[in-house]
C-alpha cells in the first residue's frame, strides 16, 4: 500500500514522548516490544524496539468474545489498519503495530484503539471483566 501525502503523518513512528502523550486516552492498553513477526518478545538486534500497542479482556464466553471481535472488522477495516488476533477460549488480545514504520507505533496505532476502545465501551460486552 502506497500511503498518499496526507496519510503520511498517520504512518511516521512517534517518539516515546508522543506514545506517553496519547496513552492517558487509552488507560487499558500498554505498550508492548515485539518479537520476531509481530510477536511478544525481545530483540537483541540493535535496531529500534518494534513496538505493539496491546490491550486484553476477558469475556463471560468464548460466542461472547468473538461477537466482539466481528464488531471490530468494518471499523478497523475502514481504517485500513489490522491488528494481530490472540483468542484464547474467552480471552482476546489485540495489538496493533505499524509495518511500515518499522514496527513503531504511530497515530494510526493509537487511532485504531481509540475506535476499539469506544466500541468495547458500548457494546453489550462492557459488563465482563477486562484484564
Amino acid at each position: 500500500m502506497s500511503a498518499t501525502h496526507s496519510e503520511r503523518p498517520r504512518l511516521a513512528a512517534l517518539c516515546d514522548e508522543e506514545v506517553a502523550r496519547a496513552l492517558p486516552a487509552l488507560p487499558d492498553w500498554r505498550v508492548v516490544t515485539l518479537g520476531p513477526c509481530g510477536s511478544s518478545g525481545s530483540d537483541a538486534s540493535g535496531a529500534p524496539a518494534r513496538q505493539g500497542l496491546q490491550r486484553s479482556w476477558r469475556f463471560a464466553s468464548f460466542p461472547e468474545a468473538m461477537a466482539f471481535l466481528q464488531t471490530l472488522v468494518e471499523p478497523l477495516e475502514a481504517l485500513n489498519h489490522h491488528p494481530r488476533i490472540e483468542s484464547n477460549w474467552r480471552e482476546l488480545t489485540l495489538t496493533f503495530t505499524t509495518w511500515d514504520a518499522g514496527q513503531r507505533l504511530t497515530a494510526l496505532d493509537m487511532e485504531a484503539a481509540l475506535a476499539v476502545e469506544a466500541l468495547y465501551l458500548s457494546s453489550a460486552s462492557r459488563s465482563t471483566n477486562s484484564t
